[in-house]
């Protein structure tokens, strides 16, 4: 068995966020988390998968993707000002 996500060649740059989720969700990461370990035999990172996740998510959201190649200076790491996150809600 192999899973969407494969497992990093080399860890990138990490920043930290805090938010909040449903637990359902958590359980489904938590989840995911348990199937990586167990189909590739080793720790999984939360961080790693959360990222993967929301990166195949930008990827096939094509109205992101057009919002994106209109606005590209809405790629930096600006902090969000809600939060003070980049571009995160809690």
């Amino acid at each position: 068995m192999t899973l969407k996500i494969k497992p990093a060649t080399e860890p990138p740059t990490m920043t930290r966020l805090s938010f909040k989720i449903p637990t359902p969700t958590v359980d489904m990461l938590n989840a995911y988390l348990k199937a990586y370990e167990v189909t590739y035999k080793k720790p999984a990172n939360g961080g790693f998968i959360v990222n993967e996740i929301l990166l195949s998510f930008f990827n096939s959201d094509k109205n992101f993707q057009e919002f994106l190649r209109k606005n590209h200076e809405n790629l930096t790491s600006k902090q969000h000002p809600e939060t003070n996150q980049p571009g995160g809600s809690s």
